[in-house]
């Protein structure tokens, strides 16, 4: 018998398979999504709009 090496050479690939079951109907889907990104993303969207907001005074500073 020949020798067997230990490690990911005797490990077998599985190929996994996801199924989902969604009992929403499109729209509902799309609007929870939408939410979701929205309250992740509010920091983000907050924080540009001070900075453009500051960027505009500076513009509107120099040009007054």
């Amino acid at each position: 018998m020949g020798k067997r090496k230990a490690g990911i050479e005797t490990v077998a690939k599985v190929k996994l398979n996801f199924i989902f079951n969604n009992p929403n109907s499109v729209e509902d889907t799309a609007e929870a999504l939408i939410k979701i990104l929205a309250e992740i993303n509010a920091p983000k969207v907050e924080e540009a709009i001070k900075k453009a907001a500051d960027e505009s005074e500076e513009t509107a500073g120099r040009s007054a």
